[in-house]
């Protein structure tokens, strides 16, 4: 196993390590370098402490956060035989759940939704996961964080030539050829509102795909756990209420839930 997870930090290391191009680091790579060279010692603390840096990527840089945080994840898995990365491991997931949509960015959303699906897939691929209550109702909570903000029969807004109008009636093909005050002003405001239409369409796209893929795995892991006990069914509940399951999905978990 050893030699496995050696291949594998050389994969990591060739693809995220900076190269020496001239240009200062940035600190999501000052974070893997960090982290890469506590794994390559076998030093879960120092793993720890990069993870812990890489709390300061949050909110502002939320895609180099997830970014280092699934390479922590690599990491800590490779650490199989120690029960220190195992703990980790567990704070890791604890770290990632507590992060929600930064604001009202699109494209930070866009990001925080694609990049937190991917984390929770690598969480998993691991036993712990698939067979922790705790950890499938954190999904849960996600998956209704994603449903809340689908839009129901949404349909693609935006074109690929925004202002399309103002330029006609201005008698020009580009809007660097406008002159008039108002008229720029006018072309400006479309342009900014369409990249805020092509931004939803994206945003919209990628909840819909993302739901779709936690919502398998969720109902799956699901029907894992025995649901005779009383406190199973309290979680199945849980679940129910917290990813906003439907009609359809309740029964997939049925009688489980009941």
């Amino acid at each position: 196993m050893k030699w496995l997870w050696t291949a594998v930090l050389l994969m990591l290391a060739g693809v995220f390590m900076p190269l020496d191009n001239g240009f200062p680091e940035t600190a999501a790579e000052r974070v893997y370098v960090k982290m890469a060279k506590a794994a390559k010692l076998g030093d879960t603390q120092a793993v720890a402490s990069a993870l812990h840096d890489a709390e300061n990527l949050w909110p502002d840089a939320p895609e180099e956060y997830f970014q280092v945080a699934r390479q922590v994840q690599q990491v800590l898995v490779g650490m199989e035989e120690s029960p220190a990365a195992k703990q980790y491991l567990s704070n890791l997931f604890e770290s990632v759940s507590a992060k929600k949509k930064p604001g009202n960015d699109k494209k930070q959303d866009v990001t925080y939704f694609e990049q937190k699906a991917k984390t929770y897939l690598g969480f998993l691929e691991l036993d712990e996961t698939r067979h922790d209550k705790s950890r499938l109702l954190a999904i849960a909570m996600f998956v209704g964080e994603m449903r809340a903000n689908i839009i129901p029969d949404y349909e693609n807004r935006g074109t690929s030539r925004p202002g399309v109008e103002i330029l006609e009636q201005a008698g020009v093909c580009d809007a660097r050829a406008l002159t008039e005050p108002a008229q720029i002003e006018a072309y400006e405001k479309a342009a900014k509102a369409n990249e805020e239409d092509l931004l939803m369409n994206e945003l919209q796209l990628t909840l819909w795909r993302n739901n779709r893929i936690m919502t398998f795995h969720l109902l799956r892991n699901c029907n894992r756990i025995d649901g005779g006990d009383s406190d199973s069914k309290e979680f199945m509940n849980s679940v129910i209420k917290n990813a906003q399951l439907s009609e359809k999905e309740t029964k997939k978990l049925w009688p489980k839930s009941r």
